[in-house]
């Protein structure tokens, strides 16, 4: 496993080290990590990219949803996107999904990977972020929707909750994930 020479190194040579949030702090602890100096310090967002100028949050019959994801592993949230796919109203609801995935969707409109200034322009059009990825770190995708102003429904998972920091609502799972999109989009002003 690579996380031991990691942390041997870190002990032997690094003076500190900087963690993406909180929550990788306490795991890495829990994995062996020795005590160096340490801080926190999120990722952050291209501010000339990601950011509240131009938003056009969509208007109309349908909330528009987005979800941003440059990755297929099914950790990225594959099996709750699956289940809004087939569980979401979408006569009241539209969903857009960025990036990549393994299961191809009936009702979620997948528009592949695109540059950052377009995916900008998406998450302006749009009115929720959701994302249902496990154990992410600090993920740059949540930062970018609520650089733009989204309020998002996140899993309750990783450093996630620390990210989102009240711009939105929590979820542990698909069974409360549609509960938690209905509370977000009858307040999206309040976030």
């Amino acid at each position: 496993c690579a996380l031991p020479i990691v942390y041997e190194f870190s002990k032997r040579y690094a003076d500190g080290v900087i963690y993406q949030s909180e929550w990788s702090r306490v795991e890495s602890k829990k994995n062996g990590m020795s005590d160096n100096k340490e801080i926190v310090i999120h990722n952050c967002s291209d501010p000339e990219i990601f950011n509240r100028k131009n938003i056009q949050n969509a208007k109309g019959n349908k909330i528009r949803l987005i979800t941003t994801c440059w990755s297929d592993n099914p950790k990225k949230g594959t099996a709750i996107y699956k289940y809004l796919d087939e569980n979401l109203d979408f006569g009241r609801y539209e969903y857009i999904f960025i990036g990549r995935s393994s299961e191809g969707f009936k009702n979620i409109k997948c528009l592949g990977i695109m540059s950052s200034f377009a995916l900008s322009r998406e998450l302006k059009k749009s009115n929720i972020f959701i994302t249902a990825t496990e154990s992410d770190a600090c993920s740059n995708s949540l930062i970018e929707a609520l650089t733009c102003g989204l309020p998002c429904v996140v899993l309750n998972s990783g450093g996630s909750s620390e990210i989102l920091a009240g711009g939105g609502e929590l979820f542990t799972s698909s069974k409360d994930i549609i509960d938690k999109i209905e509370v977000v989009s009858g307040h999206i002003n309040k976030y």
